[in-house]
């Protein structure tokens, strides 16, 4: 029990439990807001591909509200499907430590994404969480392919002079 102490006047003394309580409030709230604002989407997931925590980026990608969100599988709310998606890069996290990563379409969003997975181990060096990282590469992909489209042309316009 927190008792309130009060100085000669009767001001409240704010003891340093008080004050260690507001800037951890004040530090989560700041992660927060960093974490919601970062242009691309991140979830902490458990062993069992359980979303822990994620940010507005996915919330507002899916629709679905954070508080929603935890505790659903990733691969159902991002993918749509029943197990992960071929090229996860989570499957190949769960067997080495470190940052995997994959890009894939994903025709209900009609976006392009890259993928990385980085495993959290614990102090006995065993996979707890991890940590997904979704990049909207549409606009990279599109000029990607507008430059393939533009030197296959030039391409074939050489041949058909060459003929």
């Amino acid at each position: 029990m927190i008792h309130t102490h009060y100085d000669k006047v009767g001001n409240p003394i704010i003891n340093e439990r008080t004050n260690y309580g507001k800037k951890l409030k004040r530090a989560a709230e700041e992660w927060r807001t960093t974490f919601d604002s970062m242009p691309y989407g991140v979830m902490l997931l458990d062993r069992e591909f359980n979303i822990i925590k994620t940010n507005d980026y996915i919330s507002e990608l899916t629709g679905i509200p954070i508080k929603e969100l935890i505790g659903k599988k990733c691969y159902k709310v991002i993918h749509g499907t029943n197990k992960p998606i071929e090229v996860c890069p989570l499957l190949k996290t769960k067997k080495v430590s470190g940052t995997e990563s994959c890009e894939y379409y994903d025709a209900r969003f009609n976006k392009h994404f890259k993928g990385y997975v980085t495993s959290v181990l614990d102090k006995e060096g065993l996979f707890q969480r991890y940590i997904i990282s979704h990049i909207d590469i549409t606009e990279s992909k599109e000029s990607e392919k507008k430059l393939i489209d533009s030197r296959d042309a030039f391409l074939n316009m050489l041949k058909d002079r060459d003929l």
